[in-house]
């Protein structure tokens, strides 16, 4: 005989429920709960992720509700989770004996053979449970074989289930959702503005099918279309931050800083401040030319995240662009020390040494550019460079030496050998390199007059580029 009865304990607190619940397993005293007061406690445990107890629970459910499928699929999900399928299986079709009608005995189901690779199984067991289900029910079950498919792969029916469901259901939120997010990935956006813009003829209201309508317009580069989509969504929720951050997005690559600055503003109000808004917002005033302030939000972006290695690049580009170099070198330093694999880091410590003409620095870093990213040209092109002005001749033709070699076709090396021989006074061969690389690339002769000013005027060298001129 139970000692206690506690029925219906959902009009109850939930702590106050725990409370009585962990007291009576604590004294291994007898008690009742109703069904509801056992699924709440289930449920409480499970949110917490304490597995352990959610079984013990459910196991003293099934034993005062024996009858109750209910609780047989709890403690299937559970054992799901503990990975005990074939246990979690047998449950599942007892629970199906008991309540055939119970569309979540099939999810689960399907869940499991998903997760097992049985992609056929899983398929089967939806459309069995589509036979049974209602039209509300059929929404979800679309959204559980768009999981399926999206498992297997087969991201072009994961589109066409998440119509279906909305179809079905076009209250049905998390089909919007995950409708962007597939089309992103498929680039079915022109199929996604054809259906986005039906479903707005029925209900214009939706301000997710006006954003997904917007991302279409983006997906296509129609982004003035797509910039008036995201204003439909803001004036139908205008607490819906994604739509001023994706509107800054989308007006940023229109080159319309100022206004992309303005949208991602406003983000920054209404959301939770994250790293990513503040480095966009960075970028914005970065193309500005408004160094100071973009640094401002560098600077926000690691407070939130003191790794955030790409801000402080950023942070370091924008004193370079200001001259202002022994800082740039400490922010750019400070991002090469958070992520040392990152070439572009190491490329930016070599140019910015070799613009303070430290380039034993610079050839330091461009040695390890090249090592990193060998098939780049450009980092020969400053190694090579950043040698010839450390007055290490011998080394700057070496380099380009090998660069030929490995960049067939590349006259800017031939014309870097012409001026360096020029610079050292070896005349016959500057002139044998010129007209290799006037040969190949008439045009890009300029780059010489960047290492030896004073080569311009000089007539042989003028007229033998007259000669190749025609």
């Amino acid at each position: 005989m139970y000692e206690r009865e506690f029925e219906e304990y959902e009009r109850e607190d939930v702590a106050e429920l725990i409370e009585h619940y962990e007291q009576m397993v604590k004294d291994d005293s007898s008690f009742f709960f109703e069904e509801a007061s056992f699924d709440q406690l289930i449920e409480y445990y499970e949110e917490k992720g304490d597995t352990k107890r959610a079984m013990d629970a459910v196991n003293r459910a099934l034993e005062q509700h024996p009858y109750a499928s209910l609780f047989l699929v709890k403690k299937a999900h559970l054992l799901f989770e503990l990975k005990d399928l074939d246990e979690a299986m047998v449950l599942l079709d007892k629970a199906e004996a008991m309540d055939s009608s119970d569309i979540s005995i099939h999810l689960l189901r399907c869940d499991i053979f998903t997760w097992q690779g049985k992609y056929n199984k899983a398929l089967n067991t939806i459309q069995a449970a589509m036979e049974i289900a209602d039209k509300d029910e059929r929404s979800d079950l679309y959204l559980e074989l768009a999981d399926v498919y999206e498992e297997w792969e087969k991201y072009d029916e994961v589109f066409d289930c998440l119509v279906r469901a909305l179809e079905l259901d076009p209250e049905n939120e998390e089909a919007l959702n995950r409708l962007w997010f597939c089309v992103e990935f498929t680039e079915k956006f022109e199929q996604s503005i054809k259906f986005h813009k039906a479903f707005i003829d029925e209900h214009p209201y939706s301000y997710l099918a006006w954003f997904n309508l917007a991302h279409g317009y983006a997906g296509l580069d129609l982004y003035e279309k797509a910039v008036e989509a995201f204003e439909f969504v803001i004036a139908i929720n205008e607490d819906y931050e994604y739509a001023y951050k994706d509107c800054g997005e989308v007006l940023f690559r229109m080159e319309k800083y100022e206004e992309a600055a303005e949208y991602l503003l406003r983000a920054s109000v209404i959301s939770k401040p994250y790293k990513e808004l503040y480095y966009s917002l960075g970028e914005c005033f970065e193309r500005m030319k408004n160094y100071n302030r973009a640094r401002y939000y560098y600077r926000k972006a690691t407070n939130l995240d003191p790794y955030f290695a790409d801000a402080f690049h950023k942070i370091g580009y924008c004193y370079e662009e200001e001259e202002r170099f022994d800082a740039a070198i400490t922010a750019y330093e400070r991002a090469y020390r958070l992520e040392k694999g990152n070439a572009d880091y190491v490329v930016s410590l070599g140019f910015v040494f070799y613009n303070i003409d430290q380039f034993d620095k610079s050839i330091e870093f461009f040695r390890r550019a090249v090592e990193m990213e060998g098939e780049v040209e450009e980092n020969w092109e400053m190694l090579s460079r950043a040698y010839f002005e450390a007055s290490e001749y011998r080394e700057a033709l070496n380099v380009l030496e090998k660069a030929i070699l490995l960049f067939e076709g590349n006259a800017n090396f031939f014309y870097m050998k012409a001026a360096y021989y020029y610079q050292i006074g070896n005349r016959n061969e500057s002139l044998v390199n010129l007209e290799r690389a006037l040969l190949q690339d008439f045009e890009s002769h300029d780059l010489m007059w960047e290492i030896t000013p004073y080569m311009e005027h000089d007539d042989t060298v003028a007229n033998l580029i007259e000669q190749y001129r025609k």
